[in-house]
C-alpha cells in the first residue's frame, strides 16, 4: 500500500532526514539536532509529527527529505498543500481561570487512581520496592520541591535524565512543568519567559528525543494529546476533562502519567505561590499527591 500522509505539525524543519529508531506506530528521523516523527493516526498530531495512515513500506533505510512544498518520502513526493497542518496554538485566557481549576481536581483525581505502575505518581507515594526505587524517589521528591520552591535551574538538574525509558520520567515530568508555566501565563496574563528559559536550560540533556519534548513544551506546543486536555481544562465538561486525561496517561509506558504530573505541578505551585500559601513537604491526604495541597488552593487563585 502507497503511503498515504494525512497532516502535519508546524515545528518540523526542512532537510534530509534518515530513520533514527522504528516502532509500531511511529518511526523518527533525524537530521543533525532535528527530529520529525512519521506516525500512525493512534499517535496523532503534534509539533514534530507527520501523520500516515499506514506506516506500511517504511524501512530502516527510508530516507525523508522536507522542502517548503513537499515531504518525500522514498522519492515519492506528498504536497503540504494537500494535507491539514496541525497547529498547537491553545485559546486559554483569565477568564477560564476559575473553571480551569476547578476542573484541574477531576484531572488529578483520574490521575491519581489510574497512573500506570511505575510512574512517578506511584513513585512518589507509594513505599519503596527496593533501594532502587527509594534511591530514585528520594531525588524526584527532591527535584519537584526545588522547582516548588523557585530553584528552578536546581531543579532541572536534579531530574534531568531521572529514571528509565526511551524519554526518563525525570524529562517527561521537565516538559509538563515547562507547559504547566506556558498555561500559567496564559491564565494569569504573565510573564514567566525567563523561568522557562531556565527550567530548559538545565534540563536538556543527550537524549534527542527528550531534547525536542522539552523545547516543545517551553514554546507551548503540546501534542494533541495534551493540548485536548488542555482545552478541556478550560471548559466546563468534566466528562471530557475525564476522558481526555484517562487518554493522555494511555500514552507510553509512563511518560503520559509524567509529563500529567509535572503540568499539575506547575500549576498547582503556581496557584499556591499566588494565593500566599505555604506548599506542605509531605502529603497532607492518603488521596493527594505530595505536590498538591487542595486547602493550599481556591478556584480563583490564578484569576
Amino acid at each position: 500500500m502507497a503511503l498515504q500522509l494525512i497532516s502535519y505539525g508546524m515545528r518540523i524543519r526542512c532537510g534530509v532526514y534518515h530513520v533514527q529508531a522504528r516502532f509500531t506506530r511511529a518511526v523518527n528521523f533525524v537530521h543533525g539536532p532535528a527530529l520529525v516523527a512519521l506516525v500512525t493516526p493512534a499517535v496523532g498530531d503534534g509539533p514534530i509529527n507527520i501523520v500516515a495512515r499506514t506506516l506500511d513500506g517504511v524501512t530502516d533505510t527510508s530516507i525523508l527529505k522536507i522542502t517548503r512544498t513537499h515531504f518525500i518520502v522514498d522519492g515519492v513526493a506528498h504536497p503540504k498543500r494537500l494535507l491539514h497542518k496541525y497547529s498547537a496554538a491553545m485559546k486559554v485566557g483569565p477568564a477560564a481561570a476559575p473553571v480551569f481549576m476547578e476542573n484541574l481536581r477531576h484531572c488529578e483525581d483520574v490521575l491519581w487512581q489510574q497512573a500506570p505502575p511505575h510512574s512517578l505518581p506511584h513513585l512518589v507515594a507509594a513505599p519503596a520496592t527496593s533501594r532502587f526505587a527509594q534511591c530514585l524517589a528520594t531525588r524526584v521528591r527532591r527535584g519537584m520541591r526545588q522547582l516548588q520552591r523557585g530553584e528552578f535551574a536546581a531543579g532541572a538538574n536534579t531530574l534531568k535524565g531521572l529514571g528509565c525509558g526511551l524519554t526518563p520520567s525525570g524529562d517527561d515530568f521537565l516538559a509538563g512543568f515547562l507547559l504547566g508555566c506556558r498555561i500559567v501565563e496564559k491564565l494569569r496574563g504573565v510573564d514567566l519567559a525567563a523561568r522557562r528559559r531556565t527550567i530548559l536550560a538545565h534540563a536538556l540533556g543527550g537524549n534527542l528525543l527528550s531534547n525536542v519534548f522539552l523545547h516543545c513544551a517551553a514554546e507551548g506546543r503540546p501534542f494533541a494529546c495534551t493540548r485536548n486536555l488542555i482545552l478541556a481544562l478550560a471548559r466546563p465538561d468534566t466528562a471530557a476533562v475525564r476522558a481526555c486525561t484517562e487518554r493522555l496517561l494511555a500514552v507510553g509506558a509512563t511518560s503520559g502519567a509524567d509529563t500529567a504530573t509535572g503540568f499539575v505541578c506547575a500549576v498547582r505551585t503556581e496557584s499556591c505561590r499566588n494565593s500566599r500559601s505555604r506548599i506542605p513537604s509531605a502529603v497532607s491526604a492518603p488521596r493527594i499527591h505530595p505536590f498538591i495541597h487542595s486547602s493550599a488552593y481556591s478556584p480563583g487563585s490564578l484569576s
